[in-house]
C-alpha cells in the first residue's frame, strides 16, 4: 500500500490521533479497556459481558431508587433495539455530561454504558447568589448585545422574538475534558444579535464566569452557495486563509484541533495528485468570498454531506464508519478520468472519495451525479460493517448494496422524474451529456428496471444467467443486477420476465430498511448471493413480519437465487 504523506494543516486535523487530540465527548464503544462494573469508578463504563450488564443494571436500578438516576429519554431504532438515557443528579441537581444509557434487544438487556460520576464533593450545595446576579455577571462578559431572534412566518413577515436566557441549576464537572473538581453552577443560555448562542457556568458560591461555550461555532462554521451541475446549493464552509474553505464543521465528526471537520474537499485541477499535492492546503476548495463557481467542488460538497444526512434520518447511522470519522473527497481527479472511488486504505480514520471528470466531450463530471456520491459513500459504510471482499458474490453484493443506498437517498432528496437532477431507478443518468460511443442506446450505466439493456453494458438480471469470467473482478459490477433487480420488484412489486414469478411490494421504505439491516449487520466478507436472500429475510422479519419475509423470499426467487 502506497503511503501518503500530507503537509496541511487542515489535513492534519482530521487525522490526529487520540493521544495527540483535545478530549472530546466520546462513544462508550471507543473506550478501552472499558472498567469492570463491579469497581463502580467514576466516568465512562461499558458493560457488555451478560456478568457485567446485570451487575451494572443492578446498580442502575440502585441509582433509580435513590434518585441518583432519573430517565431523560428513550426511544427504539432498528432491528428490535430499545435505548433508554437516564440524567445524574446529585443533591437534586443534574449533573453536567453524567449520563448512563440502558439497551435492550427485543426486550432483553443487552448491554449497559455511560458516564457516572461516583464522588462529587461540592463547596456548598445551596445557591450564594442569585440568578439575576449570574445574569449580570454574563450580560457583563458578552462580546455582543443580547437580542432577539427574528423569524420568518409565512403570511406575516418577520416577527421579532424576544429570547430570554435559560437558566439552570447544575452539578458542573470542570475543566470538562479533565474533571478536577466540581461547582455548584447556573448554566446560563443566551442568544445575542446576529443569531449568536453561547453558554455560560457561572460560579453559584461567587458569582464569578466559570466558563463560556460558544454554540454557534461562526468563527470556524460559516455557510456559501454555489450552483451545482443541476440546481443552487448551500456549502458548509470555514474561513480559511483570509477567504473560505470547502470544510464542513456542522455536521458531527471524530476530528478536532481547529474545528471538527467532518467533510473536507480538495481539488486536484486535473493533475493526478502528484507528490499527494491535492491534499495539500493550497488545493482545498477555496474561494475569496461565500460564492462557489465551480459546480464539481459545490456538488460534490453540499451533496456528500446529504448523503450523511440520509444515513443518519433514515437509519441512524453516523457517517460512514457509525462513529463521525472524517470524509474526505478530491474532485477533478486527473485527466479524462472515467472513474468515482472509495477507498479506506489510505487514512486510519477518515474515508476518501475521488472524482474524476470523465470525458467532456460525453460526460458530466462524476460529481454531477448525486447517486453517484452516494454509492461511494456507501462503499464506506460496507467497509465498516460486513466489509464484502470485493470479488465475484461478495464483490457483486458490495456493488449492489452501494446502488441500492445510492438510489434510496436519490428518491430521499431530489423529486421522482424523469430528467437531469431527479430521482429514478437508474445509475449515472445524470452523467451522460451525450450518448457514449461504447454505450450505444443508452445514457445511464446502470438500470434497476431492465438490468439487461438499460444501462451501458451487459447485466444478467436471473442469477441462472450471472457473469462466471474473471473480468471485472468476477463481475463485480455486472451481477449486481441480479441483486440490483431483485430489490426493484420487492419495493415496487413486479412479475420477472424471464422466470415470470410475481412479487409483491413492500415499498421502498421498508425494502431499503431490510436490505439495510441484512446487509450491514448479518453479512460477513465471503458472504455469496444466497446468504444476501436470508439476511435480509431476516431482517424482514425482525423489523416487519412474516409477510415481508416472504416476500423477500419471493424476490429472491424471482431473480433466481438459490435458497
Amino acid at each position: 500500500m502506497r503511503r501518503v504523506w500530507i503537509a496541511s494543516a487542515l489535513l492534519a486535523a482530521l487525522l490526529m490521533t487520540g493521544a495527540d487530540r483535545p478530549r472530546e465527548p466520546r462513544l462508550l464503544r471507543d473506550v478501552l479497556p472499558p472498567p469492570h462494573p463491579s469497581q463502580f469508578a467514576s466516568g465512562n463504563f461499558f458493560a457488555q459481558t451478560p456478568s457485567d450488564t446485570v451487575a451494572r443494571d443492578a446498580w442502575l436500578r440502585q441509582k433509580v431508587l435513590a434518585g441518583e438516576l432519573r430517565l431523560l429519554a428513550q426511544e427504539s431504532s432498528l432491528g428490535g433495539l430499545r435505548h433508554e438515557r437516564f440524567q445524574q443528579y446529585y443533591q437534586g441537581y443534574p449533573v453536567f455530561g453524567g449520563q448512563v444509557l440502558r439497551h435492550w434487544k427485543d426486550d432483553r438487556l443487552a448491554w449497559v454504558n455511560g458516564q457516572f460520576f461516583e464522588i462529587i464533593r461540592l463547596p456548598v450545595v445551596l445557591p450564594s447568589v442569585s440568578e439575576a446576579q449570574a445574569l449580570a455577571a454574563v450580560e457583563r462578559d458578552l462580546p455582543v448585545a443580547r437580542g432577539s431572534l427574528r423569524v420568518g412566518v409565512p403570511g406575516r413577515g418577520t416577527v421579532i422574538v424576544p429570547r430570554e436566557p435559560r437558566v439552570t441549576l447544575i452539578v458542573l464537572p470542570w475543566p470538562l475534558d479533565d474533571p478536577q473538581r466540581f461547582y455548584l453552577a447556573y448554566q446560563v443560555d443566551v442568544v445575542t444579535e446576529g443569531f449568536r448562542a453561547y453558554r455560560y457556568f457561572v460560579d453559584a458560591a461567587t458569582g464569578e464566569v466559570i466558563g463560556r461555550l460558544d454554540r454557534t461555532y461562526t468563527q470556524t462554521g460559516e455557510i456559501g452557495a454555489g450552483h451545482g451541475q443541476w440546481y443552487p446549493l448551500k456549502l458548509p464552509i470555514v474561513s480559511f486563509g483570509g477567504g473560505f474553505a470547502l470544510a464542513d464543521v456542522w455536521r458531527p465528526s471524530k476530528g478536532t484541533l481547529g474545528g471538527p471537520y467532518a467533510i473536507v474537499t480538495f481539488n486536484d485541477r486535473n493533475e493526478c495528485c502528484p507528490n499527494d499535492a491535492c491534499l495539500r492546503d493550497d488545493h482545498v476548495g477555496l474561494s475569496p468570498t461565500r460564492e462557489w463557481s465551480d459546480p464539481a467542488e459545490a456538488d460534490a460538497h453540499a451533496r456528500a454531506g446529504w448523503v450523511d444526512d440520509f444515513y443518519f434520518r433514515v437509519f441512524r447511522r453516523n457517517g460512514i464508519d457509525g462513529r463521525w470519522i472524517p470524509a474526505v473527497q478530491i474532485v477533478h481527479f486527473c485527466e479524462d478520468f472515467l472513474n468515482a472511488f472509495f477507498t479506506d486504505e489510505f487514512f486510519p480514520n477518515l474515508g476518501l472519495m475521488v472524482y474524476g471528470d470523465g470525458v467532456p466531450s460525453y460526460t458530466y463530471p462524476f460529481t454531477a451525479g448525486f447517486d453517484v456520491i452516494a454509492h461511494e459513500f456507501t462503499h464506506g459504510v460496507t467497509a465498516a460493517t460486513s466489509n464484502l471482499v470485493y470479488f465475484r458474490e461478495s464483490g457483486a453484493l458490495n456493488e449492489a448494496f452501494s446502488d441500492v443506498m445510492a438510489v434510496t437517498a436519490e428518491f430521499f432528496f431530489e423529486p421522482e422524474g424523469q430528467g437531469f437532477g431527479q430521482a429514478d431507478w437508474l445509475i449515472g443518468e445524470d452523467l451522460f451529456k451525450a450518448p457514449w460511443p461504447f454505450c450505444p442506446g443508452t445514457r445511464a450505466l446502470r438500470s434497476f428496471v431492465d438490468p439487461e439493456g438499460g444501462g451501458c453494458g451487459y447485466q444478467p438480471s436471473h442469477y441462472a444467467n450471472r457473469y462466471l469470467g474473471s473480468e471485472d473482478n468476477g463481475g463485480v459490477h455486472i451481477n449486481s443486477g441480479i441483486i440490483n433487480h431483485a430489490f426493484y420488484l420487492l419495493a415496487v412489486g413486479g412479475r420477472h420476465r424471464l422466470s415470470g414469478i410475481s412479487v409483491p411490494a413492500i415499498g421502498r421504505d421498508k425494502a431499503a430498511a431490510v436490505f439495510y439491516v441484512g446487509f450491514t449487520q448479518c453479512l460477513t466478507p465471503t458472504s455469496v448471493f444466497r446468504d444476501a436472500r436470508y439476511c435480509t429475510a431476516q431482517a424482514a422479519r425482525q423489523l416487519y413480519g412474516p409477510s415481508e419475509e416472504s416476500a423477500v423470499h419471493v424476490a429472491f426467487d424471482a431473480v433466481g437465487v438459490p435458497r
